[in-house]
């Protein structure tokens, strides 16, 4: 995405992709403890918010 211009070239890329494994994972272990999704929605959607802060407009 920072390579297509889409991402701002001051978004540290590891760091995001790093947060949204830790939230898939987190959210999914979550959602089997509690047997509802709500816990991965939640947490899968939080860091597509911060990444879309990081978006070019």
């Amino acid at each position: 995405m920072q390579e297509r211009g889409e991402l701002s070239e001051h978004a540290d890329t590891a760091a995001l992709a790093t947060a949204l494994l830790a939230a898939i994972q987190g959210g999914m272990l979550l959602s089997q403890v509690r047997r509802s999704g709500t816990a991965y929605r939640q947490a899968v959607s939080a860091v597509i918010d911060h990444i879309e802060s990081h978006l070019v407009r």
